[in-house]
């Protein structure tokens, strides 16, 4: 784990693991988040059991979606979508969608031929036509906060297949944004509830609470051990450093940001989100 930002030095070599791991979690196929003590009920977005407690039930997870069960997608606009650039939807493919944690009310759209990947694994798609508010499919903003330090210690749900989700604390942010797996009576663990990503997690997404709305931090890129040990550590797309970027791409929309106030939700305009991030930190690779 990186509580502080790697030296040049570092950052090339960690790159270098990170290259091996990433292809190791694209080639191993398919596998299922690992949780902590899993149970269906806490961790399955779609259990239908009377006794479902998923631990994700307040959200909503309608902007999150895949194609033919496989390759993730989350909405950032009512166009674009976020995934992994060495695993994502294929262009000219279709992507599903639910209105609800039930697999009812489906919801299918195009991907569109236009795409960008940034010099990391951040992968930006597009869809045909931006989906219409009739179908209650939301996109999630991008929590911006001051300083990449700024992340760190924050809880996070960690979505992996099969539409599993667990918790996790964010470890170090700013190349990449990192997670360990803490087993019980580790500083930081989060017990039954800790999640590592596997072969087949790549491009689904982190989120963090903000006022009772989720906002989009990462998108699933590596892992160092599995299966996972203490301390193994999974590594995401760090969204938040590539605000400016994904502004640049997104013909006709941005993102949008929201920033945590007290007993408040500041969703800033795309303007002057743009600005704030040229101003602050976001340098996206």
């Amino acid at each position: 784990m990186f509580h502080n930002p790697p030296t040049k030095a570092r950052r090339v070599a960690l790159l270098a693991a990170v290259a091996v791991a990433t292809l190791a979690v694209a080639s191993r196929g398919r596998a299922d988040l690992w949780i902590q003590s899993y149970a269906a009920s806490r961790n399955d977005r779609f259990y239908s059991g009377a006794d479902k407690a998923f631990i994700g039930q307040p959200y909503d997870w309608s902007g999150v979606g895949q194609q033919g069960g496989v390759y993730w997608a989350t909405m950032i606009s009512p166009e674009y979508f976020i995934s992994a650039n060495h695993y994502h939807p294929a262009l000219g493919g279709t992507l599903t969608f639910y209105e609800d944690n039930t697999y009812n009310h489906p919801r299918t759209y195009t991907v569109d031929s236009s795409w960008s990947a940034n010099d990391g694994d951040l992968f930006l798609g597009r869809l045909t036509a931006p989906i219409p508010a009739a179908d209650h499919i939301t996109y999630y903003p991008v929590l911006d906060l001051p300083n990449d330090a700024d992340y760190v210690g924050r809880e996070i749900l960690v979505n992996g297949k099969p539409n599993r989700v667990g918790l996790n604390v964010i470890t170090y942010a700013g190349t990449y944004m990192t997670y360990s797996y803490d087993t019980y009576g580790s500083p930081g663990s989060l017990g039954d509830e800790e999640a590592y990503i596997i072969a087949g997690d790549s491009g689904g997404p982190s989120f963090t609470d903000v006022n009772g709305i989720m906002a989009v931090l990462g998108t699933h890129y590596w892992n160092y051990g599995s299966p996972p040990v203490n301390g193994s550590v999974s590594g995401d797309s760090f969204v938040p450093d590539c605000i400016a970027w994904l502004d640049s791409q997104m013909v006709g929309e941005q993102v949008t940001v929201v920033t945590p106030e007290p007993g408040t939700l500041t969703l800033l305009a795309a303007a002057a989100a743009c600005a704030v991030a040229v101003l602050v930190r976001r340098a996206c690779v």
